[in-house]
């Protein structure tokens, strides 16, 4: 089952919300969409918090206020059998994306979208150091300032073992290392 409540003006957004703040059960539900509905941390620890989704699989949370600057803002995520999330355009920046790197769910992850965060190379060295990602096939890191170098690191890394595919387009990656990176047979680089 799948429930998509995106794009919704500021008026449903907040209803919606409110309405998600009373507590429900969704034993059934694998797929939630809430894009782009002014989602804040307190906004989704609320949703996380107060609602039971035992089946949730793909959280798609992009294009809200999502920042995770505090940890139990994402540890809540820890209690779903995430396999596919999805953060894009949110201001979560490289203190964000390190509190994410820390957290055991990640592990089981298998697409992280990470496009248009404000991240650095200080977020991606948090990606790094934080544990190993070991089923994470497919990971998206366009438009944050990243270089060639810093991407080099991501495919030689031990904690990025299942990784099949990465887009960093928008990125700082040069045209020589574009055509390195895609030279690596292990992973397709979009």
């Amino acid at each position: 089952r799948s429930l998509d409540v995106s794009d919704l003006d500021v008026e449903e957004a907040e209803e919606f919300q409110y309405f998600l703040s009373e507590g429900h059960d969704f034993p059934c539900l694998k797929t939630l969409l809430l894009r782009g509905i002014q989602l804040s941390d307190d906004g989704l620890l609320e949703l996380l918090k107060n609602n039971q989704m035992s089946s949730l699989r793909i959280l798609d949370v992009s294009n809200n206020q999502l920042t995770f600057r505090r940890l139990y803002d994402v540890s809540r995520l820890s209690e779903y059998p995430l396999k596919e999330l999805y953060l894009s355009h949110n201001p979560l920046k490289d203190a964000g994306v390190r509190q994410l790197a820390q957290q055991p769910f990640c592990r089981e992850l298998e697409s992280l979208e990470l496009s248009n965060v404000g991240m650095t190379e200080s977020g991606l060295s948090g990606l790094l150091e934080g544990q190993e990602f070991t089923t994470l096939e497919e990971l998206e890191l366009q438009g944050n300032r990243l270089s060639g170098e810093c991407l080099f690191q991501l495919l030689s890394s031990p904690a990025f073992p299942a990784l099949k595919s990465i887009s960093f387009s928008g990125t700082y990656v040069s045209v020589e290392h574009i055509e390195a990176l895609e030279k690596d047979e292990r992973v397709k680089v979009y």
